[in-house]
């Protein structure tokens, strides 16, 4: 799993190479906790758009079957 780059100015890449056939359910959430972005990723490459949203560390949950990561974000 790759998550490019961080830091950011807000378009991040996810890639799961090997996934398979699983559905990989992303969400991203502020330092207050709140979601700012979810979306179920059927491929093994997709971007990821936080450029509206402002400056600041955000977390990057990804949930695949009973398997969670989570990685940390910095947006310039």
């Amino acid at each position: 799993m790759q998550i490019l780059p961080n830091s950011s100015t807000g378009h991040v890449s996810v890639e799961m190479i090997g996934k398979g056939d699983e559905i990989a359910s992303l969400a991203v959430y502020n330092a207050s906790g709140m979601q700012v972005y979810r979306h179920d990723m059927k491929e093994e490459r997709m971007d990821v758009d936080l450029s509206s949203k402002p400056s600041g560390t955000y977390i990057l949950n990804i949930v695949i079957g009973k398997e969670k990561t989570s990685w940390k974000i910095v947006k310039k």
